[in-house]
């Protein structure tokens, strides 16, 4: 279920977070992308739910110390969402709940 995958977090100041690519969990140097293999940016468009709810990209959080910052425990995207605030998704079920790209941010 979708819900698994997501988690809520409360509002927040953070701004200017910027894209850091890491070395995830399996010692792979990676960043996080689409399913086409476009690195996910600060301020893209996208649906998640499904392709059911719209949302801007906040953060790529990927490092340890973006990880610490966040407080979180693992590598994902903060977006911003209307309906529920910033919602974390880990990069760990992107093949559970894809990331649509609705518009990329070209600034």
């Amino acid at each position: 279920m979708w819900c698994d995958s997501l988690f809520i977090i409360a509002p927040s100041n953070r701004k200017g977070c910027g894209k850091i690519t890491h070395q995830d969990r399996f010692g792979m140097n990676d960043s996080a992308a689409y399913t086409d293999g476009t690195p996910i940016e600060i301020r893209d468009s996208v649906l998640i739910e499904h392709g059911r709810t719209p949302g801007t990209v906040q953060a790529v959080i990927m490092s340890v110390s973006e990880q610490k910052e966040w407080n979180v425990d693992e590598p994902g995207i903060m977006i911003e969402s209307a309906p529920f605030g910033l919602v974390f998704i880990p990069v760990a079920t992107f093949s559970d709940d894809q990331i649509i790209l609705v518009e990329k941010n070209e600034t």
